[in-house]
């Protein structure tokens, strides 16, 4: 490098690699300007006193530390730092070796607020605060500025009710103003109907539960042949109709006006929502009548893989015939396939809260013991006698007896079965068919696929080999009486209701009473199908068994000349159905019994 000199002289200088000049000094005494800006509700000082609130910039020596202090209500107020600052900690420290600005921005701290909806029912959450972004359903939480006083309004959808708030201070049903202060829920809650309500409307019922869900139960056996369907009390649909009516005094549905003492049954805590449920998980092969136990007040039933279950039940005294066991539950079910058979000395009656659907087999047959089959004085008629049951014949001559009308004439106060056929010589005869009475405070259904079995047993001849003591032939068993009380009845195509007589036996016998030949035939039990009954028991040289009665006429005599005699035909049972209108549209081949029907009158 060339410089001039001033004396005109020139003079080389020569800078050698690695050299350089030193950096530039800081000038003592200079000046740099610090300068805060401050927003929001908060302060800003300097350690110093230089910088406050009003005057927020100062000039500090070059290299000067000064300590910058944020003074904000922590609880419900943030600070966000910036320029020469950073972060949020309250106190900066600021180097002014240059011209420095700092910011503070102060803000009210956000809190959530969350919207729940709860309940049965539907429904909306607003918020009408601008700013406030509540809309529940989709959008049910939002940040807001600590302080804000937030107002919510409940819109439930059609049909259904607000029943109110909790949370954020918030009760009843009024728009919900709360004040936001910290992270707060608010709840909102939705109802089908008015809680605890219960009332009656064009005899549809409405219950509404303590939850504000309209009462609604899973009928096991509510559909139209046995599946399940729900009903729903919500005073408007199908399910809620009370087809009795509703009870004058108390908002239900008015109960089946039942007979022989099943009433006072419907009232059981047994007979109600809370009750069993037969036919579904629980499906009972056998019932014993006899068995009964008074101090748990259950009878002991077989179900379909043997095992046993005790099942609520109660007896119920009738004045001449006996008693019935009454069993207790929420509904019942014959499932189709499959038999229910039933023994026992009682009449059986079944009282359900819902629904009573046969669609399997319900034997209560003579065949199958009867059960409540009746034996009076004049039950049974004799040589020339007329009773129910078929008359008996063991000595050569003239005809035997036929039988008189199975059953009882509806009679309020009896249940009980068919007279049981004459005996021949003191040997069993037909056993009448059993007595059994159907109790339902909404529907019995009869399925195509269903039978009510309650035919007389064909009569017995008491000598089927030789060599036999005694010889007759006895008389068929009269049908049974089957009761079905229900506002609904419905018998389907296919169903059956049998109930005829059972047809007397046959025999014939050489004289010699200690050497009877093996000629004699028993009688048939009262057929299900066809148009008539029979056809009569006979054999080879014997006589004719009299045919049972049935729903068109009947029982006949047996007939017999000489040593062949036969037993009279035991009489059709009797069907007494009571519904809620006195109308019953029945297919008349199911009817295999005479029918009598009655509507059920004023509920109780």
């Amino acid at each position: 490098m060339h410089v001039r000199a001033s004396f005109g002289f020139m003079v080389s200088l020569v800078i050698g690699a690695g050299c350089s000049f030193p950096p530039p000094q800081d000038v003592p005494g200079a000046l740099q300007l610090l300068t805060v800006t401050v927003t929001g509700p908060g302060t800003v000082a300097s350690a110093d006193g230089f910088i406050q609130p009003g005057s927020l910039s100062h000039s500090y020596e070059q290299g000067v530390v000064v300590t910058l202090t944020a003074t904000l209500d922590s609880a419900t107020t943030a600070l966000t730092w910036g320029g020469a600052c950073g972060g949020s900690e309250p106190t900066c420290l600021v180097t002014m070796d240059q011209a420095q600005t700092v910011t503070a921005a102060f803000s009210l701290r956000q809190r959530e607020l969350t919207v729940t909806l709860a309940g049965v029912g539907s429904g909306r959450v607003e918020s009408t605060t601008p700013g406030v972004g509540i809309d529940c359903g989709a959008a049910c939480s939002a940040q807001v500025p600590d302080g804000t006083m937030v107002t919510l309004v409940a819109t439930p959808v059609p049909g259904d009710l607000f029943y109110g708030w909790t949370g954020g201070g918030c009760t009843g049903t009024d728009p919900c103003t709360t004040t936001i202060t910290q992270a707060t829920q608010v709840t909102a809650t939705f109802d089908n109907c008015v809680r605890n309500a219960r009332q009656c409307t064009s005899d549809r019922l409405l219950v509404c539960g303590a939850d504000g869900e309209f009462e609604s139960h899973l009928v096991p056996n509510g559909g139209l042949d046995g599946e399940p369907a729900t009903v729903v009390y919500d005073g408007v649909s199908p399910g809620s109709l009370c087809p009795l009516g509703c009870f004058p005094t108390e908002p239900r549905c008015g109960d089946v006006p039942a007979t022989a003492g099943l009433a006072a049954l419907l009232g059981d805590p047994a007979v109600s929502p809370a009750g069993v449920d037969i036919g579904q998980s629980i499906v009972i092969k056998q019932i014993n009548t006899s068995d009964f136990d008074p101090a748990s007040g259950t009878t002991l039933v077989t179900l379909a893989d043997d095992t046993t279950l005790r099942v609520p039940a109660a007896e119920i005294p009738l004045p001449t015939t006996g008693a019935i066991l009454a069993l207790k539950v929420r509904s019942f079910l014959v499932p189709a396939g499959s038999t229910l058979s039933v023994r026992g000395v009682r009449s059986l009656a079944i009282v359900s809260h819902f629904d009573i659907v046969v669609a399997g087999t319900f034997d209560v047959s003579g065949a199958a013991g009867g059960p409540g089959a009746y034996g009076g004085a004049s039950c049974v008629g004799a040589v020339a006698g007329n009773a129910s049951g078929g008359g008996a014949r063991f000595q050569s001559g003239s005809d035997a007896s036929s039988g008189a009308r199975g059953g009882m004439p509806y009679a309020p106060a009896e249940l009980r079965g068919g007279c049981g056929g004459g005996s021949a010589n003191y040997q069993p005869a037909g056993h009448g068919g059993g007595a059994l009475q159907f109790v339902s405070r909404t529907r019995f259904r009869l399925t195509a696929s269903g039978l009510v079995n309650a035919s007389g047993e064909g009569g017995k001849a008491s000598c089927l080999n030789a060599g036999c003591f005694f010889y007759g032939a006895g008389g068929g068993g009269a049908g049974g009486y089957v009761v079905i009380e229900a506002p609904s009845v419905s018998i389907a195509g296919g169903g059956v209701i049998a109930g005829r007589g059972g047809n007397g036996a046959a025999m014939a016998y050489s004289g010699n009473q200690f050497d009877l030949p093996a000629q004699a035939m028993n009688g048939a039990s009262g057929t299900i199908i066809g148009a008539v009954n029979g056809p009569p028991a006979t054999c080879s040289g014997c006589g004719s068994g009299g045919v049972g009665g049935t729903e068109a006429g009947g029982p006949t005599a047996g007939t017999g000349s000489g040593t062949a005699v036969g037993g009279g035909g035991g009489a059709v049972g009797l069907c007494t159905v009571r519904n809620a209108t006195g109308l019953l549209s029945v297919v008349p081949a199911s009817m295999k019994i005479i029918p009598s029907l009655a509507a059920l009158g004023p509920p109780l």
